[in-house]
């Protein structure tokens, strides 16, 4: 009722401002009034808008750097977790694969029979040689241990120095990783013959990894300390002293196997320790004499 009677009482304000008025003035008056009334509404409801926006904006900011820093922390504990399980799974799968391979070594045909321990008998299958001089080279029941005579069957020709310089397919199978144990070896010290010798670098002894595969896949670290590493190179160099050989001979691998065995059994002593002395000292003389002719 109050309403109505103000808005009356308007009315006849507004009819009181026509008699002593224009009709123009009248109506402009209205117009100014309700066009400040809607400003002032719109600016209101702005003001209110724009509060409420930044009120808003403040808290969802502020929740919503809590939920990041939460989440954040939530990933980085996923990620180290995974991280861990995949570091453990890398280092058991590359154990097996080492372990596998060492094992697939064992069937492997082989030159030597019982070289494991070294007091077995070396067995050398002979080839027919290259069509020249053979004087020198004793008859494999001349050699140091007696020679049994075993067939092997050959499906393909295959080049021996092409084999003896290529690096083993398994080695190249297993993975390197850094949490990879590193295996110690320590070579055989009671090889006699250079067959026992080329059979524990090619192929392994009693199903252990070869010589060739440690040294591809691991390089030095397997040798654990001086000691071993001086052995090993004695050894090497009666190892490219085959290869040298092989090579220089229609790239037979047996005759090269006689033919240096051969030139150990002419020292005394005749060991293979011995031998590889002496191979290290010719080297060094190959190199001075290259070295003052050039």
């Amino acid at each position: 009722m109050t309403e109505r009677r103000r808005s009356s009482s308007e009315d006849q304000a507004w009819d009181t401002l026509d008699e002593g008025m224009t009709p123009a003035i009248v109506e402009g008056l209205r117009d100014s009034v309700r066009v400040n009334r809607d400003t002032l509404a719109a600016t209101f409801q702005e003001a209110m808008v724009t509060g409420i926006k930044e009120a808003l904006s403040d808290e969802f900011r502020t929740l919503l750097a809590t939920e990041i820093k939460q989440s954040l922390g939530d990933i980085r504990t996923l990620f180290a977790e995974a991280l861990r399980s995949v570091a453990h799974d890398l280092e058991q799968n590359s154990e097996r694969d080492v372990s596998n391979a060492w094992n697939a070594t064992a069937p492997r045909a082989s030159l030597v029979a019982g070289t494991g321990t070294g007091t077995g008998t070396s067995t050398f299958n002979a080839q027919q040689q290259p069509a020249h001089s053979t004087a020198g080279i004793p008859d494999p029941s001349q050699t140091s241990r007696p020679l049994i005579s075993r067939p092997v069957s050959i499906a393909a020709p295959v080049n021996p120095v092409s084999t003896i310089l290529a690096r083993p397919a398994l080695a190249r199978s297993v993975l390197r990783t850094p949490h990879r144990l590193v295996p110690t070896y320590k070579m055989s010290r009671e090889l006699e013959s250079v067959f026992e010798l080329w059979e524990e670098w090619e192929n392994g002894l009693d199903g252990r990894p070869s010589i060739k595969y440690l040294e591809y896949n691991y390089g030095t670290q397997w040798r654990a300390n001086s000691a071993e590493k001086q052995f090993f190179c004695r050894r090497k160099a009666i190892i490219d002293e085959v290869s040298r050989v092989a090579e220089a001979n229609e790239s037979n691998i047996q005759y090269a196997l006689q033919a240096t065995d051969a030139k150990r059994l002419g020292l005394k002593p005749n060991s293979l320790d011995n031998f590889g002395k002496v191979l290290l000292k010719e080297r060094r003389e190959r190199r001075l004499a290259a070295d003052t002719a050039g």
